[in-house]
Order: C-alpha cells, then sequence, then structure tokens
C-alpha cells in the first residue's frame, strides 16, 4: 500500500486511499468535476500512464453519466457506481 499512498482511511467499513495519491503514484495529477460526475487523471511529464487496457473503455465516445455513477478517466473511462460515495467528493478516494 504504501507504493500508492501512506495513509489507510476507512470509509464506511471500506479501505481507501486518497485517489491524488492514487494518480501520483501513475505518474500523474488528479482533476475533480463533481458537477459532471468525472474524475480524470492526466499523464505527468514522463507521458502515457502505464495501466492494463483490458480493464479500460477504449470507445471514443465517452459513455453518458446518469444520476448515479461516476465516470474515472486514465487514458480510457471506468464507470464506478457502487463506490460513488467515496469517489464524488471534493477529495476523492479510490477504493481498494
Amino acid at each position: 500500500m504504501s507504493l500508492i499512498s501512506s495513509k489507510l482511511v476507512m470509509e464506511q467499513g471500506v479501505p481507501c486511499v486518497a485517489l491524488a495519491d492514487a494518480a501520483r503514484a501513475l505518474g500523474g495529477t488528479l482533476q475533480v468535476d463533481l458537477a459532471r460526475r468525472i474524475l480524470t487523471i492526466t499523464p505527468g511529464q514522463g507521458g502515457v500512464l502505464n495501466l492494463n487496457p483490458s480493464r479500460l473503455s477504449t470507445s471514443l465516445q465517452p459513455p453518458v453519466v446518469g444520476q448515479k455513477g461516476v465516470l474515472l478517466r486514465m487514458g480510457g473511462s471506468v464507470m464506478f457506481e457502487e463506490f460513488e460515495r467515496v469517489l464524488l467528493r471534493p477529495s476523492p478516494l479510490m477504493p481498494l
């Protein structure tokens, strides 16, 4: 866990780390758009994030985010519905 963050937070029984810490561990930065329910991790000066592309949507059209769910973009898009309570906040957390 210390490779991602030195702080573990328990949120309603779910272990989490700050999503900004996870973004830094990937060499990127985090942007939070609460109004549109979109979290974006962009690569740093080192270039493209190293991710497992099979876990990400590669569609050029962004998925439509309804009233439920949070969209996390990291070179692709991943939709979260179950953990929106920890992701959709000014300082989002990433469930482990």
